[in-house]
């Protein structure tokens, strides 16, 4: 009774206190240790088999992990580590530390500097059931160039190479061999620029004899009857000697490059006629000098000539069209008057100049397309004036309406004359129209349209100082673009519209 009230008391004391101290213990090896439990309970278990172990690296170095103590392993070349289980540790729910390439192939290739090592002394070996395929510039658009597959000795000197095209460079002989691995021989002797010895090598022959040994017979080479060969069996270069008559019979089909004809000379193509087929774009960098007779060009019609500039000393006029069949003719367009600084037109027929465009005197119907090149212009004596002189080209572009219709202001050009330019001459230079129908063309006027050049000062002393009338010397000079005359329809017809 005594024994249980104790229990009870020490129960009770222990439950009611902070702190519990056990003196003078004696230590011991034990198998056993006592823990606490949730609720504050003492228990007993095994302790374990031991508090500690080591681990060794590569390089054989130990390490001590100790209980409390972190091990990590450290991600890198490649590889990732991460837990993927972290629940129970039992022996049929364990931990699970994953190792992961993070990385693949090409990836590795590309941080190692392309570079593929084998272990020294060992081969490196490629197997597969299936072809292997080395390709060069897979990707032309970023890797664009000429790239070979090259192999390199120990001192790092090429030795070996193909190139995207297939060409095959070799620093050292080729040797043939059998099936079976034993050398195969060729016959002695050489073919073109190779030399098979003995041992059946194969080399390249030395440049001297290259530059003494070049003329071979048919039976050299195998050529067998030239007139039957065709470009697959041929190549090199035949020199003039080798082709003594290269007629129309040994020439039936294909075509020439340019580089297999560098000069097409008259000692070389004195007679026959060439196909239009043979000559699918004689551009200017085929023809740079000689004459073409007559009778190589029977008829040099539109459909032959359709861009380009036909030079003054061909005939032409240097316009930037041949097909064009151009003429300049003059207009006198001389007049007395005070202007003032109100717009007139220039008499194209007659001395008389006006204020209103569509006067017979002003005015001109088109007989085919044209513009006004230029405008000059003499004064007399100035007295000092001074101001801007303004020429302008207007048309009237309905060939279907009235002359008082509405007329357009296609091209202007304006000179500042100043008061000292007494007596000199001022030119007046178009180049393209700035609207109308032909806007941003060199033509001002179609055929069927009329048109009038008008005059304008922007003062009225320089205009005619004051009811003065003052001698104006004015030509006109107007370009005809004769490929668009009426008359080339060979018809007595009439136009409601621009033809």
């Amino acid at each position: 009774m005594i024994k249980w009230i104790g229990q009870h008391i020490v129960s009770l004391i222990a439950r009611f206190r902070d702190d519990v101290y056990l003196e003078n213990l004696a230590e011991t090896t034990q198998d056993h240790v006592v823990g606490i439990d949730a609720d504050g309970k003492l228990y007993k278990q095994d302790k374990g088999t031991t508090d500690s172990f080591t681990v060794e690296d590569g390089d054989t170095t130990d390490v001590v992990i100790s209980n409390g103590k972190h091990w990590k392993f450290v991600e890198g070349g490649g590889i990732d580590i991460n837990w993927t289980d972290t629940s129970n540790g039992t022996s049929s729910d364990e931990y699970d530390l994953t190792f992961t390439l993070s990385k693949n192939l090409q990836d590795l290739l590309i941080d190692a500097g392309h570079s593929i090592r084998g272990i020294a002394g060992s081969d490196i070996v490629v197997q597969s059931t299936q072809d292997i395929n080395l390709q060069l510039d897979y990707d032309q658009a970023s890797t664009a160039g000429a790239h070979s597959f090259k192999i390199t000795n120990g001192d790092g000197n090429t030795i070996f190479s193909v190139d995207e095209d297939g060409n095959i460079v070799t620093r050292g002989s080729i040797t043939a061999q059998t099936a079976g691995g034993a050398t195969k021989h060729p016959s002695k002797g050489s073919s073109g620029n190779l030399l098979v010895d003995d041992a059946g090598v194969v080399s390249t022959r030395p440049v001297s004899d290259l530059k003494t040994d070049l003329a071979l017979a048919k039976a050299d080479v195998g050529l067998g009857s030239a007139e039957n060969k065709s470009s697959a069996t041929i190549r090199g270069e035949i020199v003039d000697s080798d082709i003594p008559a290269l007629n129309a019979s040994k020439v039936t089909g294909g075509t020439f490059d340019d580089a297999r004809i560098p000069s097409l000379g008259a000692s070389k193509v004195t007679s026959g006629t060439f196909d239009d087929a043979r000559i699918p774009s004689l551009g200017a960098s085929k023809v740079t000098s000689g004459t073409f007779a007559d009778a190589r060009i029977p008829d040099l019609n539109v459909s032959k000539l359709t861009a380009g500039t036909l030079s003054a000393a061909r005939g032409g006029t240097g316009v930037a069209d041949v097909k064009q069949i151009i003429t300049r003719q003059a207009f006198q367009c001389n007049f007395i008057d005070d202007i003032g600084t109100t717009k007139h037109y220039l008499p194209l027929a007659g001395i008389q100049e006006n204020t209103v465009r569509y006067q017979d005197e002003a005015a001109m119907l088109a007989p085919c397309d044209g513009r006004v090149a230029s405008v000059t212009l003499k004064m007399e004596n100035l007295g000092g004036a001074s101001g801007d002189i303004t020429f302008g080209v207007e048309v009237a572009e309905n060939p279907g309406t009235g002359y008082a219709q509405t007329w357009t202001t296609v091209e202007t050009e304006t000179f500042t004359i100043g008061s000292g330019d007494n007596h000199d001459t001022f030119h007046f230079h178009f180049t393209q129209s700035t609207a109308g129908a032909n806007n941003g063309t060199s033509k001002h006027f179609d055929a069927t349209m009329m048109w009038a050049i008008s005059i304008q000062s922007d003062d009225s002393s320089l205009g005619g100082d004051g009811g003065n009338d003052e001698r104006w010397f004015v030509t006109a000079v107007v370009e005809w673009d004769w490929s668009t005359y009426l008359g080339t329809e060979g018809t007595t017809t009439k136009y409601t519209s621009v033809p």
